[in-house]
């Protein structure tokens, strides 16, 4: 069973992309937990870790959520992206202020060989798909056991304990 963002009492803990997302596009069900959450890890209670993936993941996602908002692109992002190489260059200050964030948040882990072949292990062990596979093999090569993460699928890895953020009720 998953504990809350701010039941999280110990010294380090694996940062997933989605925890920074939620804070950064400041999710409306999601976006306040996760934003206090790093904000006592920015705060020094506790320190904060994610692998290098995990800029990739963010700037991605992060482009495409601002490009639905700014130019009503809602499919083919990827296409419409690289016909447009103006609309990259426009929407980069924006996706460089959320990267800078995360590296100002968080302690940068580079994903190595070793981790890439433990990806292999961790598919075929818990059927975790490849970035979620990644992103366990770092963790578990830095010795974290505790990972901040919406994602429901590293439950079925019994040596680590995920903490989610606490959803807003909107009733």
């Amino acid at each position: 069973m998953p504990k809350y963002l701010d039941e999280f009492s110990g010294d380090r803990i694996y940062v997933e992309p989605n925890i920074l997302l939620f804070a950064a596009l400041a999710d409306a069900r999601f976006g306040r937990s996760s934003l206090e959450f790093l904000k006592r890890g920015s705060q020094g209670e506790f320190e904060l870790l994610t692998s290098s993936l995990t800029i990739d993941e963010v700037a991605f996602v992060a482009l495409k959520v601002k490009l639905e908002e700014k130019y009503e692109v809602t499919k083919g992002h990827i296409r419409y992206l690289k016909q447009h190489p103006e609309v990259v260059k426009a929407l980069a200050p924006e996706i460089g202020e959320v990267l800078d964030n995360v590296r100002r948040l968080c302690t940068i882990v580079e994903v190595n060989e070793s981790d890439v072949e433990r990806m292999q292990e961790y598919m075929m062990s818990f059927g975790l798909l490849p970035r979620d596979a990644i992103h366990l093999a770092v963790a578990r090569r830095t010795g974290l056991t505790c990972i901040a993460s919406s994602d429901k699928d590293f439950d079925r890895v019994s040596w680590v304990s995920r903490y989610e953020p606490r959803p807003l009720h909107t009733d």
